[in-house]
């Protein structure tokens, strides 16, 4: 009689649910909300498109019902092309094909809307008050451009391309484009029909800055114990972008880079939480330690835009991104990041939520809410990531939602606060931010990715499972069910993977309309029940201030006929209702839902799923359950661990909420009697625990209890010492032997080696050493060691580095070539007479005296026999020129230097080579003059070592596989305000160009090296190499300015150029008096300063000979003004008459004089070209230079 009772329930919920609600009819726009009153039925629809003309026939159709899929299919058909959705029950459509005469009331339509140009922006986009990065120039600005969706992206370019407008990019998708336009003509732009919506351009990307694996529970699937999961990312690839990627062997072999740029220390942390293998310090491991990695440079977002490619070329499925792009909403990122998950479900993009909990977004309530910073991250389909500390509490900067239009962001929460993570050189950091979270989240799926392949015949999981089943398994932390702060909870990677392997989920599909029942049979009683039902939603449409397209709802009815809504959340801007715990209500906002029943009981529970809006359908789903008992699990430690006595360790066990206090006690012997560690509040899930100085134990377990309810860890774990002074005890060329200290407790160790991804054992030893052949020590080799017992193994040491050369070994003879000094730079200028000296340090690492050592010097294919005399006494270094000077030509040559001693008893050392890059040259004869005016711009963009820029007229930018970032030639000003020049030094105005360091976007404390031509200065007197310089930024770098001469680097011929010294230009001189009858260059490098406001620029090069009388000789007795002028200039000395007055041009050639019988006079220049000219008078004791412009 019950299930009777149950099912006629059951019919008569489904019925209600069929009955069309009261709709709200009101437009959801970007541009705000727009209301439309409903028109006459009987309008015919071709009498309302003849009176209501629309630029390009674009309309908003509102409909009473959203029609289905047959029934767009054939309106359609008939000429009403329904383009996207528009919430609410709305449609953007183009007209200019029908020809019918229906009625509004034949076609369901309530009333149209011309699509007008106020609709085609944001009712933030304001020119007049827009950000910085928005502003290409004085005059242009940049924006983000959306084309109607009839209309081709080949002919949209070539329309915008007709009319001068410039692509700077072609977007996240082909639906939009970045472009720069002037500002005149912005609303030109905005009335084309084909344009659907104009935007700000994204903001440049900037960074959003181990006990986290525990408290993700990730322990739980990548156990130490024989038993355990062993799950760890293997064969799983994720893509991470970001500013830089030092080297570092925790991710040997494991890696494929995507770009040389490297601008800072971001991206060795991100990458180090998400795949970070621990070979250096176990302690330290990342998430997913055997997942694959694919790096890129942050700039333009490679990583997302080349996603599809990346998963069908290289299996990348999983995406990590720690940037933010500043205040946004659904944007065309959002939308095409949407579109691409849609169109290749397994793909899964992780963001950080963003650090800027403190800002206003301009969501309505103030600071503290609606500041996620995206972009992409505020999309359906994706993951955005709060920060949490390794307690499991959230840091006061981790930004808050909701999402733009209300949704629930951020998704989950991870820990970045103070993880410690890789930095460069096989350094370790702590991490911190959202930054830090994202990749945390980014290697838990790749470990869930694995286990579902393992369940599933090795198939891709659909993201939005992987991503759903995190989200209904997360500790609910913050207020009762999700909430704007912590979204779902915090991230539990153990309760995620036991929902796949116990099957707790299943796939749906609906359609407009439709309804679906699912039975959950319950079969003990529970503390908790989670229903969440989670759909990838169709892309929204960014002309749209609501994103959901597809609103399904969902009712879960318990085995009491008792009907439960999901949670909802009060998106109100305002920060009270904000805050507020969730209440039951139906969501027409978000693209999951969740049921939760407290105490659920035995018996079914029917799961009622209503396609209530599916314009885009039929929609797929997918519906999870999970199932929280009155228990405690112990998860860490879980079992298989080892701690060390004297450590500090993290314990952590997961409860449902309950009242009472936890009791934790460990055990040394297998439960046979326990002890204290600590009372631990009922709230409270871990607890700090100092390992005993005394103990060791192969037989430890770990208890919690709570209420006569007890949880153990589910193995035996160690407590046994890590071995101390691991060291190298000496290396011979046959043998290496490893030593260390003896730990108490252990009966054997294991001694590692870094192998082609991890750290490999390589043997075994009852002593505190063993002896390893066959070690090849000219390359680089890590080593470690770890004690055991019968039963046991302990916690791996760090590794250590081998020397690459023998080590306290008896050698009679060894013979050493240490490095090469001379060439001091791996790349040189291809001018002058094109020979190379070369000079090695030597060093006797033997005990006998040496003499007569043969030595070979090889470029290329070519070979130089050479002897060293001697004698080279032990311990000796000595430095050694080969006679032989190299020619070199072009392109790259590989120089090595070469010891031949034939009673040589250790050859790993006998040699060194380096690459030399050669510099193609053009070389100039004295006097020369270069104003930059003939060079070609280059890009501005802030994504310093990303952009080439080839310069002119002799002039390079040494490869940014060689330096970091290249200077850019521009005019007018750079990007970024209060730093760099708004005008050139030569002629001197805005439109005059200059070569300039663009230091925004994390380009701090690189350099860039820039090559003159090579000068000839043979018959030279007094040579001299003069330039214009401007240093104008609160963090301004440094100039250092070098020579090469034959074949050798004369570094900092000037004192070096730093600090900031104002909006002006200065000029310096270069004393080239040492290198007459040489052929030389100038190297300039440019050492960006701590922030973007390093924009140091040069200007107007002037090589000349004081010899032919160019030189300026200034006194203090006269004044010279305006300079630079247009051409008519004043003079004024202090005392006696001026007396004959020259001016010469920089060929030394007098083009004017005069006679000034006074202390007062003017010269007129005005009918000469624009340029540098030296005057001189008082018989040529006074000159100076003097600029027309």
């Amino acid at each position: 009689m019950r299930n009777l009772l149950q099912f006629f329930a059951t019919l008569l919920l489904i019925s209600v649910l069929q009955i069309s609600i009261a709709q709200n009819t009101t437009l959801k726009l970007r541009s705000g909300d727009v209301i439309l009153t409903e028109a006459n039925s009987q309008t015919k629809l071709a009498d309302f498109i003849s009176q209501n003309p629309s630029n390009g026939s674009y309309y908003l159709i509102q409909f009473d019902q959203i029609p289905t899929q047959a029934e767009q299919s054939s309106m359609n058909a008939n000429g009403v092309r329904l383009l996207e959705y528009i919430p609410e029950y709305a449609f953007l459509a183009n007209l200019s094909q029908y020809n019918g005469n229906n009625t509004f009331a034949d076609l369901g339509i309530r009333q149209i809307e011309k699509l007008k140009e106020e609709y085609k922006t944001s009712s933030m986009f304001d020119l007049s008050g827009a950000p910085d990065y928005v502003y290409a120039n004085e005059t242009e600005v940049k924006l983000l451009i959306d084309r109607q969706l009839d209309v081709s992206p080949a002919n949209f370019i070539a329309l915008l391309e007709s009319n001068n407008v410039v692509i700077e990019d072609y977007g996240s998708s082909d639906e939009n484009l970045n472009i720069r336009i002037a500002q005149e003509r912005v609303d030109w732009l905005i009335n084309l029909p084909q344009v659907k919506f104009v935007d700000y351009a994204p903001a440049p990307p900037e960074p959003e800055d181990t006990r986290g694996r525990s408290l993700h529970r990730l322990n739980m699937l990548d156990s130490d114990d024989p038993m355990g999961r062993k799950l760890n990312g293997d064969s799983v690839s994720i893509a991470i972008a970001d500013n830089g990627l030092g080297p570092h062997i925790d991710r040997k072999g494991r890696v494929t880079m995507h770009t040389t740029v490297n601008n800072g220390t971001h991206g060795d942390m991100t990458t180090g939480i998400a795949v970070g293998a621990g070979n250096l310090d176990p302690n330290n491991a990342g998430m997913a330690t055997h997942a694959y990695l694919h790096y890129y440079n942050i700039s333009g977002y490679p990583q997302i835009t080349q996603a599809v490619n990346n998963l069908n070329l290289n299996g990348v499925v999983i995406t990590s991104t720690s940037f933010s792009q500043g205040c946004n909403s659904y944007t065309s990122d959002t939308r095409a990041i949407d579109l691409q998950v849609n169109a290749n479900p397994e793909l899964l993009h992780v963001f950080s939520a963003g650090n800027s909990a403190t800002s206003n977004c301009g969501y309505g309530a103030g600071t503290f809410w609606g500041n996620i910073t995206g972009g992409y991250k505020q999309g359906k389909a994706v993951i955005a990531t709060g920060n949490l500390d390794y307690r499991g509490v959230l840091t006061t900067s981790s930004s808050r939602g909701p999402a733009s239009d209300g949704r629930i962001k951020p998704d989950i929460c991870s820990n970045g606060t103070n993880q410690i993570s890789t930095d460069p050189n096989n350094g370790y950091s702590p991490g911190g931010g959202t930054s830090a979270a994202a990749p945390g989240i980014a290697g838990i799926s790749a470990l869930l990715y694995q286990g579902y392949r393992n369940l599933n015949a090795q198939a891709n999981p659909p993201s939005g499972l992987i991503k759903a089943a995190m989200l209904n398994t997360a500790r609910d932390i913050g207020n009762p069910g999700p909430d704007f702060i912590y979204g779902w909870g915090r991230v539990n990677a153990h309760r995620a993977m036991l929902l796949l392997e116990e099957n707790r989920y299943l796939n749906g599909t609906i359609s407009q309309n439709g309804t679906n029942t699912h039975s959950i049979t319950i079969n003990q009683n529970l503390e908790e029940l989670k229903v969440m039902i989670y759909w990838t939603d169709v892309a929204g449409s960014t002309f749209a201030s609501k994103a959901l397209v597809n609103d399904i709802d969902i009712r879960v009815v318990t085995p009491n006929n008792d009907t439960l809504l999901p949670y909802i959340l009060n998106p109100t801007p305002n920060a009270t209702l904000l805050n507020l715990p969730a209440t039951r209500g139906v969501d027409d906002l978000n693209n999951m839902e969740q049921v939760a029943i407290d105490t659920a009981s035995t018996g079914t529970y029917t799961v009622i799923v209503n396609g209530k809006a599916i314009p885009s359908g039929p929609q797929s789903y997918h519906l999870l359950w999970e199932t929280l008992s009155d228990d405690i699990t112990v998860t860490y430690p879980a079992g298989g661990e080892s701690f060390a006595p004297g450590t500090s360790e993290t314990i952590r066990w997961d409860a449902v909420e309950g009242s009472g206090n936890f009791t934790v006690e460990y055990s040394s012997n297998n439960g046979s009697t326990w002890n204290s560690i600590a009372t631990v509040a009922g709230n409270q899930r871990y607890v700090n625990w100092t390992v005993p100085t005394t103990l060791a134990s192969s037989d430890m377990l770990l208890r919690v209890r709570r209420n006569g309810i007890t949880g153990v860890s589910a193995n035996n774990f160690t407590v046994l010492g890590v071995p101390q002074n691991v060291r190298v005890n000496f290396i011979c060329p046959d043998s290496v032997q490893i030593g260390w200290n003896t730990v108490t407790g252990a009966t054997e160790y294991d001694v590692f080696l870094l192998g082609a991804t991890h750290m490999d054992s390589v043997g075994s030893s009852t002593t505190n050493s063993l002896t390893l052949f066959n070690i090849d020590v000219s390359q680089e080799n890590w080593f470690a060691v770890r004690a055991r017992t019968a039963t046991s193994v302990g916690e791996r040491s760090p590794a250590r580095q081998m020397p690459q050369n023998t080590f306290n070994c008896p050698l009679a003879y060894d013979f050493s070539i240490t490095q090469i000094n001379s060439p001091s730079a791996n790349y040189i200028p291809g001018c002058g007479s094109g020979k190379q000296a070369v000079r090695v340090t030597i060093n006797n690492a033997g005990d006998s005296v040496l003499t007569n050592i043969p030595v070979k010097l090889r470029a290329g294919s070519t070979v130089y026999l050479d002897t060293i005399a001697g004698p080279l006494a032990p311990s000796a270094f000595q430095f050694f020129t080969f006679k032989d000077s190299l020619t070199l030509g072009t392109g790259t040559v590989t120089i090595s230097a070469v010891g031949d001693l034939a009673t040589d008893q250790n050859i790993t050392n006998d040699s060194v080579a380096m690459d030399i890059q050669v510099i193609p040259a053009t070389t100039f004869t004295v006097p020369y003059s270069n104003d930059f005016e003939n060079f070609i711009n280059c890009s501005t963009n802030s994504d310093c070592g990303a952009t080439t820029c080839n310069l002119n007229a002799g002039w390079t930018n040494i490869p940014n596989s060689i330096d970091d970032y290249d200077m850019r030639v521009d005019f007018g000003g750079t990007p970024s305000s209060n730093t760099g020049p708004s005008f050139d030094a030569n002629p001197g105005t805005s439109l005059g160009k200059y070569i300039y360091a663009e230091a925004s976007n994390n380009c701090y404390g690189l350099t860039s090296v820039v090559l003159s031509p090579c000068f000839d200065l043979t018959g030279t007197i007094n040579p001299e190499f003069e330039f214009a310089y401007h240093m104008y930024g609160a963090n301004m770098g440094v100039i250092r300015v070098d020579v090469f001469a034959n074949g050798v680097w004369n570094d900092n011929v000037i004192s070096p150029l730093f600090g900031n010294i104002g909006n002006v230009w200065n000029r310096t001189t270069i004393n080239l008096s040492p290198y007459i009858g040489q052929t030389i260059t100038v190297r300039f490098r440019f050492i960006t300063g701590a922030s973007f406001a390093s924009d140091m620029a040069i200007d107007d090069v002037i090589v000349r000979d004081q010899g032919v009388g160019l030189g300026e000789i200034k006194t203090e007795s006269y004044r010279l003004f305006p300079n630079p002028s247009e051409g008519l200039f004043r003079i004024q000395l202090t005392e006696d008459e001026i007396g004959e007055l020259r001016v010469f041009d920089l060929q030394g050639r007098n083009i004017y004089r005069t006679n000034i019988n006074s202390n007062y006079g003017k010269i007129d220049l005005s009918g000469f070209d624009k340029g540098i000219y030296i005057i001189e008078f008082k018989d040529g004791e006074v000159r100076e230079k003097i600029m027309v412009n």
